[in-house]
């Protein structure tokens, strides 16, 4: 199953199931998750409940936080993101900035009360599921580990995204599999082979930052010639069904990653649409490889495509 669920902040907002849902709908895929720092669980407890679980590393508190919040994780993969700055290239964009509220109280109640009142069914889910919003994964500031969202969002924004010193500095502390997320270029691809990755995602981190960003798919096959299999290539951001991911996978990805459907699965029915999310993915993948006439993942390459246009 070529499809992992990319890290993604406090999806508990949409589903009281949260991370931890999304992680058992991963296993039973036989798939593995992503997990974050702004996630709403604490990294043990989905790692009971997922073999296969990879942490993503924000650098909150600079190299002593990283290091206390990679000694925690526990978990098999730890994926680096360098695709994010505390500054977007489209903050004149009205979408995407409401951002999570810092605490739950009467003000914020009565700030949200017009967009609960018309989404009741999940108003009445996130209430009995509990109203904290706590990030237990994040490392201490100033020596407080009892963080609102706001406090975290901050501290995200407080450093500045990783250096390849950076890169080379978490390579000493992690001895399992590291994956660097964010790479769109052929010479950081070569230097995070330089570095001791064990792969790279191309991502462009959806467009969220740099919304005029090249499409993944577009630098990806550059990138898989320039790594020559010295290390795993997997693509993130614009996966929408099955015949993508062939697509991908033909132009030498190993895997992908996929953010926005699954937690849009996880908004309308928690786990169980998850679950169903990456069946359909599955279905999608099965599908197109038969119309193919292709066996098997294993056996995807560029003879099974048509380009329109050369890609660089």
């Amino acid at each position: 199953m070529p499809v992992i669920t990319t890290p993604a902040g406090f999806i508990r907002v949409a589903h009281p199931d949260g991370e931890l849902g999304v992680a058992r709908a991963a296993e039973a895929a036989g798939t593995a998750t992503g997990i974050g720092i702004l996630a709403s669980y604490p990294i043990e407890t989905i790692t009971a409940t997922a073999s296969d679980v990879w942490f993503q590393l924000y650098m909150i508190g600079g190299r002593e936080g990283s290091a206390i919040a990679v000694e925690r994780a526990g978990c098999r993969v730890l994926v680096v993101t360098v695709d994010f700055a505390p500054i977007s290239g489209a903050m004149d964009h009205p979408h995407g900035q409401a951002g999570v509220p810092d605490r739950v109280d009467l003000p914020t109640a009565l700030r949200y009360a017009p967009e609960m009142i018309t989404k009741p069914l999940w108003a009445l889910n996130f209430l009995r599921a509990g109203l904290e919003l706590k990030f237990p994964n994040s490392p201490p500031l100033d020596g407080n580990d009892d963080l609102s969202a706001g406090q975290v969002g901050a501290g995200i924004m407080a450093y500045p995204p990783p250096t390849w010193d950076d890169i080379a500095w978490v390579r000493k502390q992690w001895d399992g599999p590291l994956v660097v997320k964010g790479i769109t270029a052929v010479e950081d691809a070569r230097r995070a082979i330089a570095e001791g990755a064990d792969a790279i995602s191309v991502s462009n981190h959806g467009g969220n930052s740099l919304d005029g960003s090249p499409a993944t798919i577009r630098v990806l096959p550059s990138i898989v010639d320039a790594v020559n299999g010295e290390i795993e290539v997997l693509l993130d951001g614009g996966v929408r069904r099955g015949s993508d991911i062939v697509k991908a996978l033909a132009l030498g990805a190993r895997a992908v990653l996929v953010g926005r459907p699954y937690i849009w699965a996880l908004a309308a029915g928690g786990e169980e649409s998850v679950r169903q999310i990456l069946e359909v993915y599955r279905r999608g993948i099965d599908g197109t490889l038969t119309l193919l006439g292709c066996p098997s993942v294993q056996d995807l390459n560029m003879s099974y495509l048509r380009l329109p246009v050369p890609l660089e």
